[in-house]
């Protein structure tokens, strides 16, 4: 396998050799896949280095539900856009834990309590936006505190569960307190035009639906790979897959492409002159797989980064310990903004051509005057963060010493 050209291809079908400029966010997310949020700054710089997409005009998109953030596959929340809403719910609810119920039972919780706070919820979002400290005092005694016991299991009260399974089911959803996505402060409206409304299908029917499209943004591609992203055991990720037309992208490859893009894949060239692009650490051109050694060459896998306590090799990593410098699909260096500084302090595994100042530049354009830092998750901080601050800082001092 000619690794350079599949890197290529996972690049261009992500549409970050410059196809998606000038598209609409929704447009981006139906090319690229499902963007991972988790109160993360990435989506807005995984729609900025696609389509030049500043922040202001991403919020307005989501504030017009062109694209919002849903449970999805797996259980976890993704931006996802209006056209897959069902899908993504669908396949939400064919994952979901049953834990918490479980655990509630034992506290003792009942179905008949759990159905009449469903549907206090619902009542009480009527004509209204509220978060869950505002909702408490309108359901009264329908909230059940499941005190220190409940706590140490994970579950303080029964509103958290109640509100994810409506979310689940399409009756509410979630919007940032703010408008932004990089923030983990929510509110719950009623969802009118629920996308489960007139959606018949089956859990598994839904299944094969995201498999489709899952070989669609990120094939190239094992079922491996599509058994990590879609949660799914092996027998349903294989039921999933049994009606598409994949095929090896080479003889006894594993990597399985849809027949539809098979002559795209054929007529794949790698550029020749670099292409660089700025990216965070749970874009989607690395979390569709989770598969960080294939996104890197061979010789720098065993480069060392800094990690939260300790130093690892790179390849050796389940997911990127800083956000990454990408160039025609291959990860070619490391970043992360300094707050303190303004500034994006990054490194670069291998000697890298002058336009990537140009991309640096950009990015930390977008960074300071719009986002004010670069989070890789809700909790990121600087604090947090200056360990591998330093690392970078320190690498590219020595590699130019």
């Amino acid at each position: 396998m000619d690794m350079d050209r599949l890197r290529a291809f996972w690049w261009a079908r992500q549409g970050l050799d410059g196809s998606l400029k000038g598209c609409s966010g929704r447009e981006a997310l139906l090319r690229a896949g499902w963007q991972r949020t988790v109160g993360s700054t990435t989506p807005y710089v995984a729609l900025f280095a696609r389509t030049s997409m500043e922040p202001p005009e991403v919020d307005a998109e989501l504030a017009s539900l062109d694209f919002h953030e849903l449970p999805s596959a797996r259980g976890c929340t993704y931006l996802v856009p209006r056209e897959q809403y069902a899908t993504a719910l669908l396949c939400a609810q064919a994952g979901a834990s049953t834990q918490e119920r479980k655990i509630a039972a034992k506290l003792g919780w009942s179905d008949r309590q759990h159905e009449e706070l469903r549907q206090a919820v619902v009542k009480c979002l009527v004509d209204k936006t509220l978060n869950p400290a505002e909702m408490k005092p309108l359901l009264g005694d329908a909230v059940v505190s499941f005190g220190e016991e409940g706590k140490k299991k994970g579950l303080s009260t029964s509103l958290p569960m109640v509100l994810g399974e409506l979310q689940r089911d399409g009756a509410i959803r979630r919007v940032p307190s703010n408008g932004r996505l990089d923030n983990e402060r929510y509110a719950y409206t009623l969802w009118d035009s629920n996308p489960l409304a007139t959606d018949r299908r089956s859990p598994r029917e839904a299944q094969a639906e995201l498999a489709r499209l899952y070989f669609e943004w990120a094939g190239p591609a094992t079922l491996e790979h599509f058994r990590w992203f879609s949660g799914l055991g092996v027998k349903s990720a294989s039921e999933a897959v049994q009606h598409l037309e994949l095929e090896p992208v080479e003889p006894d490859s594993p990597f399985l492409i849809p027949s539809s893009v098979r002559n795209i894949w054929d007529e794949v060239r790698i550029p020749k002159k670099p292409q660089y692009c700025l990216l965070g650490s749970i874009d989607s051109l690395v979390l569709l797989r989770r598969d960080i050694p294939n996104l890197i060459a061979e010789i720098h896998r065993r480069c060392l980064v800094q990690g939260e306590k300790d130093f690892y090799e790179v390849a050796g990593l389940s997911d990127l310990t800083s956000h990454m410098i990408v160039d025609r699909g291959q990860i070619v260096g490391l970043w992360e903004f300094d707050p303190e500084n303004q500034e994006i302090v990054w490194m670069s595994f291998e000697p890298l051509s002058d336009s990537i100042t140009e991309e640096i530049a950009r990015t930390q354009d977008l960074i300071i005057k719009h986002l004010g830092d670069m989070r890789s998750f809700s909790l990121d901080s600087p604090k947090s963060r200056k360990p591998r601050i330093d690392f970078l800082r320190k690498s590219r001092d020595n590699s130019h010493a």
